[in-house]
């Protein structure tokens, strides 16, 4: 075997050893990991991988490629922010082994400089894009503590925490089951909780829901176009009793509903004489509900709206008829 064929082999071979240790950087950089995700791992196998096949741009290239098609094969929230951190913790663990081209001694010292900065620059990355080790232990409590107090009756099959930059705050994937199949939701621990599976929950219910508040108004003169909007408000502890599918009479009294009247009026009277028809006829029927927005078209525009509850008087309906906001 020729001299030429055997380097051309072991710069292969090179090659094919630092594409696995980058691999396993962003595999180990990948924030739905876990802790491992909040230590500089990406950035040392990195380093490690740039020490072995010294080509700075295939080098880049090829942290950036392996990261961007797995983020996006894995349904991460952002392929191209992941591709960016990994072409970030690439180039500084490449960066630690450029050569200088000063004297020994200037060469000596701008390494060692390198070094620490590098480190520093790879860790801070880590912290930045991740968060933190303390970060995620302490969001993964959090996590686990709201799911038990707000969901007691719900099992979740898995829940995987992770700090999300593009949101800036931890956030909590969960994973359960229904009638066979996994259904996922997303929770974000910001300042308010914006809980993904609450909504997911109570949609699932309210859409049943929906189908008997249009019984109820076909039994009157107005044709009404219904929709689902969600929660007039929480239960008073915050706790909601059930799992995903099943109804919770509990949640009846919460549900709020919009009713856009298809036949179009422009007069505020006749619109608050059809809310009045409409919120009587709920009433007589027993149909529990939080509240809904009655609308009013008039040239396929919105021009009035009124808001009712069950302790709405049909007398002062009137009164609450209002240009929409």
């Amino acid at each position: 075997m020729s001299l030429k064929k055997q380097a051309s082999e072991k710069k292969f071979l090179r090659y094919l050893l630092s594409t696995f240790l980058l691999t396993l950087g962003v595999y180990l950089a990948y924030p739905l990991h876990g802790l491992a995700a909040t230590f500089p791992l990406g950035f040392l196998l990195s380093f490690l991988a740039f020490f072995i096949s010294k080509h700075l741009t295939v080098h880049l290239v090829t942290a950036g490629t392996i990261a961007f098609f797995y983020s996006l094969m894995t349904g991460f929230y952002s392929p191209v922010l992941f591709c960016i951190y990994a072409v970030c913790f690439a180039l500084a663990g490449a960066w630690v082994l450029r050569e200088g081209k000063k004297s020994h001694k200037e060469k000596r010292m701008r390494r060692s400089v390198r070094f620490v900065l590098c480190f520093t620059v790879g860790t801070v990355l880590t912290f930045i894009f991740a968060g933190t080790p303390s970060g995620f232990l302490k969001a993964q409590k959090q996590t686990s503590e709201y799911l038990k107090r707000t969901y007691p009756d719900q099992k979740f099959e898995d829940t995987t925490v992770y700090f999300n930059l593009k949101r800036a705050c931890y956030a909590a994937e969960l994973e359960y089951l229904y009638q066979g199949n996994d259904l996922t939701s997303t929770v974000f621990f910001t300042k308010e909780v914006e809980d993904g599976f609450l909504n997911d929950y109570v949609f699932w219910m309210q859409e049943k829901r929906k189908a008997d508040l249009i019984d109820v108004f076909k039994k009157g003169s107005e044709s009404v176009l219904v929709e689902s909007k969600g929660l007039k408000e929480k239960t008073k502890d915050g706790v909601f009793h059930g799992s995903y599918g099943t109804v919770s009479n509990e949640m009846d009294s919460l549900f709020h509903f919009s009713a856009t009247f298809r036949k179009e009026k422009p007069d505020r009277e006749v619109f608050a004489k059809a809310c009045r028809e409409a919120l009587v006829l709920l009433k007589e029927n027993g149909f529990d509900f939080g509240s809904v927005t009655f609308y009013a078209l008039d040239v396929g525009n919105v021009v009035y709206e009124c808001t009712v509850t069950p302790e709405t008087s049909p007398e002062t309906v009137l009164s609450l008829v209002k240009y929409p906001q």
